[in-house]
Formats: structure tokens, C-alpha cells, sequence
């Protein structure tokens, strides 16, 4: 058995043991990887802005049997297990909405953007498309073998050795005192398909989870139907197959496209393993990530409630836009404000720059009236509560350095305790509590905000 540690600032946050040894798990860029004699251990970067939480799927082996071991890294106050899930699942429905369902996975993409809310899978179609590119160029090895051919017939290499001994052997036609063979031995070359035992493993038991996961919530109940979504992910376990003894050789030594096949279906794995009714668990994220993408998504769902279905969706920083009483409605998410008056970014019929470096508010509401275009940031932050320090520093680079729109009537800084009441005296920037736990302050809150540009 080995010791599996996760540590976060010099300290164990959560511990196990796995069996054989274990192979690379998908980690969030902040995690890195110390392997000792006795133990291997998970650390945190230092910085508490990119803090991660969820479970950490371990694959290991033991001979050709894998495993699987969960390590739990629980969420910081005031967040539980259920606000990571329900921010988790926010992240993946803007993930499948921004990505549409084209190429191999289309089918699986469009089963699972109809499927209820309890189970929003992300990673399982990258790793459906992943599985049909590998396939589509499999990573090979030269290799060679040696055989008999005619002492006429052309190619491979010749064997001098080896033929001489078969011509003593067999006889050949005479020449002088020694026979010369009729065939000869050659080494012939060929390309041999690179093989892996995890992939192999991995690639079984995501096939086996995927199957069991549209049969049993009733995504896809046609055998036939089941068979030609999962064929791709069946045919890389079978050719990751190792025919003899070889043991994988260390994961940087892997080829990039075997790699990545095999970190998408860990990343899937882990996915399957945290969905279904009741289920709470999480894989392992980076938490204000997370955060942020749950505040966008809240205001996205509250604005397709309060204005319907957008006219347009999802198209570079545009998340939405609608039609509204004759106005025009967007909502972007971190577009790039460029810090520069001769290259300009054209949002809500004008053009914006920044006076003093480039500027990515985080979300963003536009209201368009005839010529007059109203702004409000909205700016959900990576801390749990927000000091008058950090108000006047992160509100004031865009009242003051947003330059084009008509008005910029606020900029609220979100945090799940909220914090400073104002930082201008004009009272233009605020901050407000928002939370997973508490989803009626959710939904008042994208009305209030589209209120303070005007719409009714």
C-alpha cells in the first residue's frame, strides 16, 4: 500500500492509502505532484485565490487490475458540499453550452444537454472526442521480424548468419563447395501500435460507466444505439491491450495523444463516479473558478426568466442578448477591454478602451436604447469576504478607466459575505453577498441589477 497526502500550506488536509502504484491523475494546474519512498503527496500552490476542493480520483495498478480510490479535500466555510455540486454543475452547463455538439460526440452531446440538472457531464464527450482522434491516428513504434523469403524476391533486410545456417540445414542448389539457399532470411520493418497497459484499463472502465450511466437513467435504453456511442471508447481499450509482458514505461515517455486520451477518461471516470440522484460529491476543483462560473450562470438563468429566450447566444464574450421593449440586452462575459483608444472593443453599438492597461470585467450587462449604451460590472471575487481596501482598488480601475460607453451606472464586486458598503461617494460601487445555500438572494439579485441600467 501507498501513502497519498494532500497539503496545503505545509499542512495534511486529507490522507489515504492506495494499492500498486499509481498512475497520473488529472489535476488542476495548481496541484503538483511529490513522489517520496514512503509516501507521494498532492500539493497546493501557495496562493489562497486559487485554493482547490472536490474529489480526487486516484487510478492505480496492481499487475493489469485497476483501481480506483477517492480523496476527499472538503470546501472552506461558508461553502458545503452541496454549493460546490450546484456550482460544479453551473461551470459545466456554460462549458456544453459554449461547445457545440459536432464531430463524434454529437450524439452523446445532444442526449446529454437534454438531461436533467442532478447530472451536467462535460468531460465525458471530450473524452468520446478524444477516443475517436486518437483512433484516427494511432501512435506506432517501428519494429521488425524476421522471416523466410525466395532468394529472388526483394525486400527487407538479409540475415547473412541465419541464411547460411538454413541453406546447411536444408540444402540448397549447389555452388561450388557450399549450397546456396533458395530462401533467404530477412528482417523486415513495420509500424507496431504503441499499446498501454492504464489506457487499457481506463479506457474498460470508463466504457463499462458510461454504459451503465445511459442505461440506468434512461438516456439511451436501444442496445444498438448504446453499442455505436461507446464503439470508440470499446476499440481504444482493445488496441491499448498490450500483446506481451512489456511494462508502460514512464507517463513522460507516453505519446501526446495517448496522454491526453487518458487524462480526459480519468477526468471522465471521476465524473460518472460523482453523478446520479442524492449524489453530492464534486471532482476535484479549483473552488473561485468555480465561483465565478456559478454567479454567471445565476445571472444568465435569471435573465432568460425575466426576458425569455435570447435572439443570440454564446458568441465570443457574448453569453446572451435579447430583444426587450424595443432595446437591445447583452450579456458578456469577460470581454477584453483593450487599453488602447486606436484598437477598440465595439460592444452595444460602441466602441470601449481602457485608459490605463487592458481591463476583463467579469460579467457585464449592456442595455442599447436608440444611441445610448448603459454598462453595469458585475465582478464576482476570489474571497469570501471583501475589505473597503479591496472595493476602492478593484472598483475604481473601471469607473475611471472605462472609457466610450454613454454611462457605466455601477460596478458591484460579488462575494459570498459580501463586505464594504461603498466605495465612491457618488455611491457607484458596492459589494453584495451571493451563495449556493441561499437561492432566493439569487434570483432577486439579476433584476435589481438590470434595473440600475434603466430596464424596467
Amino acid at each position: 500500500m501507498t501513502s497519498i497526502k494532500f497539503i496545503r500550506n505545509s499542512n495534511v488536509v486529507a490522507s489515504t492509502t492506495i494499492p500498486g502504484q499509481l498512475l497520473p491523475s488529472n489535476l488542476p494546474p495548481v496541484v503538483s505532484v511529490e513522489r517520496h519512498a514512503d509516501r507521494i503527496e498532492f500539493i497546493e500552490g501557495p496562493d489562497p485565490l486559487l485554493e482547490c476542493c472536490g474529489d480526487l480520483t486516484l487510478i492505480s495498478l496492481d499487475g493489469s487490475r485497476m483501481f480506483e480510490t477517492v480523496l476527499s479535500i472538503p470546501p472552506p466555510a461558508p461553502f458545503d458540499k452541496v454549493a460546490l455540486r450546484s456550482m460544479w454543475e453551473s461551470r459545466n452547463a456554460l462549458a456544453l453550452a459554449r461547445r457545440p455538439p459536432t464531430g463524434a460526440n454529437a450524439k452523446w452531446s445532444a442526449v446529454e444537454l437534454s438531461k436533467s440538472d442532478t447530472a451536467r457531464l462535460n468531460a465525458v464527450p471530450l473524452a468520446l472526442n478524444s477516443a475517436v482522434g486518437l483512433l484516427a491516428s494511432w501512435p506506432t513504434v517501428p519494429d521488425s521480424r524476421m522471416t523466410r523469403l525466395p532468394i529472388d524476391k526483394p525486400g527487407g533486410q538479409e540475415d547473412l548468419q541465419a541464411t547460411e545456417r538454413l541453406a546447411d540445414r536444408l540444402g540448397g542448389l549447389a555452388r561450388g563447395a557450399k549450397p546456396l539457399p533458395a530462401e533467404s532470411i530477412r528482417h523486415l520493418g513495420f509500424d507496431r501500435d504503441r499499446r498501454l497497459v492504464a489506457g487499457a484499463a481506463v479506457a474498460t472502465a470508463l466504457h463499462a460507466a458510461i454504459d451503465q450511466l445511459l442505461l440506468a437513467d434512461g438516456l439511451v435504453t436501444d442496445i444498438g444505439e448504446r453499442k455505436a456511442l461507446l464503439s470508440p471508447i470499446g476499440e481504444v481499450a482493445r488496441r491499448f491491450l498490450p500483446t506481451d509482458n512489456r511494462a508502460d514505461g514512464p507517463p513522460s515517455t507516453w505519446p501526446i495523444r495517448m496522454k491526453s486520451f487518458y487524462l480526459t477518461a480519468v477526468a471522465a471516470l471521476a465524473e460518472i463516479r460523482t453523478t446520479g440522484p442524492g449524489n453530492e460529491s464534486t471532482p476535484l476543483s479549483e473552488l473561485w473558478e468555480l465561483y465565478q462560473s456559478w454567479v454567471l450562470h445565476q445571472v444568465y438563468l435569471r435573465s432568460v426568466d425575466l426576458f425569455g429566450t435570447p435572439v443570440s447566444s454564446f458568441q465570443g464574450s457574448m453569453v446572451a442578448s435579447w430583444r426587450w421593449n424595443g432595446e437591445t440586452l447583452e450579456l458578456h462575459q469577460a470581454p477584453r477591454i483593450p487599453a488602447s483608444s486606436s484598437s477598440r472593443l465595439a460592444l452595444g453599438g460602441k466602441e470601449l478602451w481602457a485608459t490605463i492597461g487592458d481591463l476583463e470585467p467579469d460579467i457585464l450587462l449592456i442595455r442599447r436604447a436608440g444611441n445610448n449604451t448603459n454598462l453595469l460590472i458585475v465582478d464576482p471575487k476570489k474571497r469570501s469576504y471583501l475589505k473597503p481596501a479591496d472595493l476602492s482598488k478593484e472598483a475604481s480601475k473601471y469607473l475611471w478607466g472605462i472609457r466610450g460607453a454613454d454611462e457605466l451606472a455601477a460596478v458591484i464586486l460579488v462575494a459570498p459575505a459580501g463586505g464594504a458598503a461603498s466605495a465612491t461617494s457618488e455611491g457607484k460601487a458596492w459589494t453584495e453577498p451571493m451563495i449556493p445555500v441561499d437561492a432566493e438572494l439569487s434570483v432577486n439579485r439579476a433584476h435589481e441589477w438590470w434595473k440600475l441600467i434603466g430596464v424596467g
